[in-house]
């Protein structure tokens, strides 16, 4: 079997590629950047509120979870995107 399609070296569609180191890396400090605005942007609510969102829950699940109603954690999901999407 040939390596490429003869395509300068390009893989055969669908061949899977070794990822990019510096991708890698320039994507690891955009997270880390990210992680460290959630710790020093979002209050304790908002934060858990933001990731139990990422996380798959319903507005319901995230209100039981806090423990409060659930247009209070309506309200700090909204106070957290609108935060991070600030900066």
């Amino acid at each position: 079997l040939p390596l490429d399609d003869g395509q300068h070296g390009t893989p055969p569609a669908g061949a899977r590629t070794a990822p990019d180191p510096e991708a890698i890396a320039i994507a690891g400090e955009e997270y880390a950047a990210i992680l460290l605005r959630m710790e020093t942007e979002l209050s304790t609510r908002e934060r858990r509120a933001l990731l139990l969102s990422v996380a798959g829950n319903t507005t319901a699940e995230i209100a039981a979870c806090l423990g409060c109603a659930p247009k209070a954690a309506e309200n700090a999901l909204a106070r957290a995107r609108r935060k991070l999407k600030g900066s």
